[in-house]
């Protein structure tokens, strides 16, 4: 098993139990404990766990802003069934919004084989993925653009987005907690996305299990 594989599984172990040892996971995974601490220490240090003696703990708030070329290191199985599942209920001739994120972009992936429908998004990412299929129409809103991200926030792309209303509005998350709601590292994010929510007749969350339980800022 690879060491990402080994770490995403991981982080959906924690997830469901709320915390994990070193010693747990050295006989799951049948690997040396020195292997473990160094997975640990590696999530840790992106943000994705928080390090206790003996093991980790789930990190309820996540304040961490990873760049996105991080991001798409975990995950990518569930993200990509997610991407799939979602893409599923676009429908021809519809007009819809996709959020920033890794999540997101595989929604954009496994949206080929549509026909005549509009994208319009924030995310540079996003509208290469789109690019090669000409039978999609993607309109990027402008704006200032997050390195981290690879999305474009600020009052243009704000007034942008108020000028359309769409079928269905594709939003990523940093976090999905009960009684927080859905997050966001990003406070120019998070209004760009309540901007888009208002102008979509539909509103569909995308995320995988990592973001279960967390908080981001906004």
């Amino acid at each position: 098993m690879l060491a990402k594989e080994r770490q995403s599984k991981i982080i959906d172990m924690m997830n469901t139990d709320g915390r994990v040892t070193v010693d747990e996971l050295s006989q799951i995974f049948d690997v040396s404990t020195v292997t473990i601490r160094n997975d640990l220490d590696i999530l840790s240090r992106n943000g994705m766990l928080q390090r206790i003696h003996g093991g980790a703990v789930r990190k309820k708030f996540s304040h961490l802003d990873l760049p996105i070329f991080e991001k798409q290191k975990y995950h990518t199985e569930e993200k990509e069934q997610i991407g799939k599942r979602a893409a599923e209920l676009v429908e021809d001739n519809e007009t819809i919004i996709i959020d920033s994120g890794t999540t997101t972009q595989f929604v954009a992936k496994h949206l080929a084989n549509k026909k005549n429908i509009t994208v319009i998004t924030h995310a540079i990412n996003i509208a290469y993925e789109l690019a090669p299929f000409p039978q999609i129409e993607v309109i990027l809103t402008g704006g200032v653009l997050r390195n981290n991200s690879y999305s474009l926030v600020g009052p243009h792309a704000e007034e942008f987005i108020k000028s359309f209303y769409v079928h269905k509005f594709f939003l990523g998350l940093d976090g999905f907690d009960l009684a927080f709601g859905l997050s966001t590292q990003n406070v120019m994010e998070a209004k760009l996305n309540a901007l888009m929510a208002q102008n979509a007749q539909r509103v569909i969350a995308v995320c995988d299990s990592s973001k279960f339980h967390r908080r981001g800022f906004a």
